[in-house]
């Protein structure tokens, strides 16, 4: 199969179809049209692309509401993956949770427990490794 062959069947089958009269190296000059007019042409914002469209870090933060639903009998459904990547799209991760949670879909109190990430653990003061107590800002008598 050549090349300019190839590229026809690809395009057909992306739902794109040639200007009548155009074949083989005239195709190179001239755009393909459109099959189906495009959606999007008023302007409008496009969809998101759902989970699948996330990078790996958010697709993480994904899983872990996903994996963190407690659904009950009489609250709502679980979400899919598509659905919790949506909110994230609409509001944020935070307004997400708090949505799941206010739903009856989360017992966690806050996202950094969903996705794992401890609590920062507090630093004790420096100590003075001299033998001199810490200065405490004032006058000496």
């Amino acid at each position: 199969m050549s090349s300019a062959t190839r590229l026809l069947a690809a395009l057909a089958l992306l739902g794109l179809a040639l200007a009548p009269g155009q074949a083989g190296a005239e195709t190179a000059a001239a755009p393909p049209q459109l099959a189906v007019a495009p959606a999007n042409l008023a302007g409008e914002a496009a969809a998101p692309a759902g989970y699948r469209g996330l990078p790996p870090s958010d697709r993480k933060i994904v899983h872990a509401l996903f994996e963190a639903q407690h659904p009950t009998a009489e609250g709502a459904p679980p979400l899919n993956l598509d659905q919790i990547a949506a909110l994230k799209a609409k509001s944020g991760w935070e307004p997400a949770f708090r949505h799941m949670r206010a739903a009856g879909l989360l017992l966690a109190k806050s996202l950094r427990q969903v996705i794992g990430v401890p609590a920062r653990p507090r630093r004790p003061p420096a100590r003075r490794t001299d033998g001199m107590a810490a200065s405490t800002g004032g006058a000496l008598p």
